[in-house]
């Protein structure tokens, strides 16, 4: 009697000793998952080539400096930018509140990478009492600075805690 409980003991042992080892090994490998004919195999891109891209055939921009289409790119990522603030109607009276008389949001965010960069450009514009066509141009011309880049620039003193 004593050796059939030192042996169902032992093999209780054993079991939980193989299921957590199998629990740990199934954690590491990851899921097992069939790819659906939806998302076919996982495959990674091809690494791209370093440098600038050539321009297509028949484009047009074969002449044309790199930085002669930001200005054109500036102003569709503007107009997006201001068509998602025009979406929530609060959001765009507050920032509108904030903008120069007499510019728009479009004109406003045009050249800016993203709507988060632009809200901080303006709020920092109001915060840091610098003028916001002084910072856009800082930060969206040929050489375009960070925000923080660009206060330092206008304001050295904006950054020392102290304001004058």
């Amino acid at each position: 009697m004593h050796v059939s409980k030192v042996l169902m003991v032992a093999a209780a042992l054993t079991f939980a000793v193989a299921s957590v080892g199998a629990a740990q090994g199934a954690r590491a490998q990851g899921p097992k998952t069939r790819p659906t004919q939806a998302q076919g195999p996982k495959t990674q891109p091809p690494p791209q080539a370093q440098g600038p891209r050539a321009p297509r055939a028949g484009s047009g921009q074969a002449n044309r400096p790199e930085q002669a289409n930001r200005g054109n790119r500036g102003n569709q990522e503007g107009r997006a930018i201001a068509e998602n603030i025009a979406r929530n109607p609060q959001q765009a009276a507050r920032l509108q509140a904030m903008l120069p008389a007499g510019m728009t949001l479009e004109q406003a965010s045009a050249g800016f990478r993203n709507q988060g960069q632009f809200i901080a450009a303006l709020e920092a514009s109001k915060n840091q009492n610098i003028p916001f066509a002084d910072l856009k141009a800082k930060m969206t011309g040929n050489n375009p600075l960070s925000l923080g880049q660009a206060i330092q620039e206008l304001r050295p003193a904006a950054t020392t805690g102290t304001n004058q």
